[in-house]
């Protein structure tokens, strides 16, 4: 892998005909679109689209079911995640991930965000800058700064779950997937993580699920519209929910249909 680049087009993720099944089911058909590196990509659509199932592809957490299979390519920074020889381990350090139900380890708010990086190593003022850093970037230090001993479990759903952003930030990845992340929250959580990812945009390649067209269209960048497993159309925000090109994208983001 091309560690920390792009591929030689400006890509930093592509699926090129992506299949995916789970035994005989087909849950992704020939998907087919690019997200160029340090942009926030949305992936749109209802329930058993197979958003999820490529978030999870990406990362090759979908390894843990059994019977699955591929075709066609699915690369981050040109090389195939699915190539034989490809280090799982290595690729999910790159790929962070963060979903719908945040669950905070039994610790502190500390440790929850350092056990990672103490995990491979990190200590001492290293680690301390880096969990500062991360609970700034996932806007929540303001919030916690001065209780960071006290237990992760007390903090509301709205600062776990940015808590779980946190937890991937301090890794240091170069990608962040988020599945459905502000699905159980209230309004005024919902706004701040997604002004958080608006800043973080900068420097990371951002990809979030989401099954609300409203949401999609306030964090605008690309929006792809998922539908029965295929990728219906994919392009900038402004243009697909003003101007969809498919039948289909146009009754979901009327309400026809979700």
């Amino acid at each position: 892998m091309n560690e920390g680049g792009q591929d030689r087009l400006g890509f930093k993720i592509e699926a090129r005909g992506f299949n995916f099944f789970y035994g005989e089911r087909q849950a992704l058909k020939d998907i087919s679109f690019a997200v160029p590196g340090n942009t926030l990509q949305v992936i749109m659509g209802p329930t058993g689209s197979g958003k999820t199932t490529f978030l999870r592809a990406l990362n090759r957490l979908n390894d843990l079911v059994p019977r699955i299979r591929t075709a066609g390519e699915l690369l981050i920074d040109g090389h195939n995640v699915y190539a034989r020889g490809t280090d799982v381990a290595r690729l999910r350090s790159r790929v962070g991930m963060v979903f719908a139900l945040p669950t905070p380890l039994p610790l502190s708010i500390f440790d929850n965000v350092a056990y990672g990086p103490r995990c491979r190593g990190v200590k001492g003022s290293e680690l301390k800058d880096r969990v500062e850093h991360a609970l700034k970037q996932a806007a929540i230090w303001d919030e916690v700064a001065d209780r960071l001993n006290d237990s992760a479990a007390a903090l509301s759903g709205g600062q776990q779950q940015r808590l779980a952003l946190a937890r991937v930030l301090a890794m240091r990845p170069e990608i962040i997937l988020l599945d459905e992340p502000t699905s159980g929250l209230d309004p005024l959580s919902t706004l701040r993580i997604e002004e958080a990812l608006r800043e973080l945009v900068s420097d990371y390649t951002i990809i979030l699920v989401t099954h609300n067209p409203l949401q999609a269209a306030r964090i605008g960048g690309n929006v792809a519209f998922f539908y029965l497993g295929e990728l219906v159309e994919n392009g900038p925000a402004g243009e697909l929910f003003t101007n969809p090109r498919d039948r289909r994208t146009e009754d979901y983001i009327t309400g026809k249909f979700g």
